[in-house]
């Protein structure tokens, strides 16, 4: 579900009118996969993609408000300098599912963004950015663990939604016996 709109605010500000840009979203993504059993290697993401049992939701929450104002237009060496701020509000929320620890945790985050651009002649154009930016991860972000070093996605990780199947495969042969 989204809403937003955007348009003029204020005319005779600047070298042009000042515009914005505001907007509330709301999604929500499920998924559970049941996967397979047997060895970790019959389970490995990248001969047998997707075959470990995961699941979980996300949801997220996002506002944001972008403003620009031209301050210079139009003269000789300045055919435009322009300021622009953003700003961006999310909530997330996940939940882990299948073969999952189960666990959740809701995470707010603000990012922002200030730029400025500079167009001296047609032909040239300079901006300025800095911002601070996160993305809502995925499900292979959060669901999927590495069963095994260099596994599914070929880090030793802890996921915190996920519990450690079997370690490595010295851990199988320990169980086993065959370690001396």
């Amino acid at each position: 579900v989204s809403l937003t709109t955007n348009g003029t605010l204020w005319s005779g500000l600047g070298a042009g009118p000042m515009t914005g840009a505001f907007g509330i979203e709301y999604r929500k993504d499920t998924v559970d996969n049941s996967g397979s059993q047997g060895n970790y290697y019959e389970r490995y993401d990248v001969t047998s993609g997707w075959s470990d049992a995961y699941g979980g939701s996300t949801a997220q929450t996002e506002s944001f408000m972008e403003l620009n104002l031209p301050l210079v237009s139009g003269v000789p060496g300045g055919n435009l300098l322009a300021v622009n701020g953003a700003v961006r509000y999310n909530k997330i929320k996940n939940e882990g599912g299948a073969g999952t620890t189960g666990a959740s945790t809701t995470k707010n985050t603000t990012n922002w963004r200030f730029s400025a651009t500079f167009e001296p002649f047609d032909w040239m154009r300079l901006r300025l950015t800095r911002s601070r930016d996160m993305r809502a991860p995925g499900y292979r972000d959060l669901f999927i663990q590495t069963q095994t070093p260099g596994g599914p996605n070929f880090l030793a990780q802890v996921n915190p939604w996920r519990p450690r199947t079997i370690a490595s495969n010295e851990n199988q042969q320990e169980r086993t016996g065959t370690i001396t």
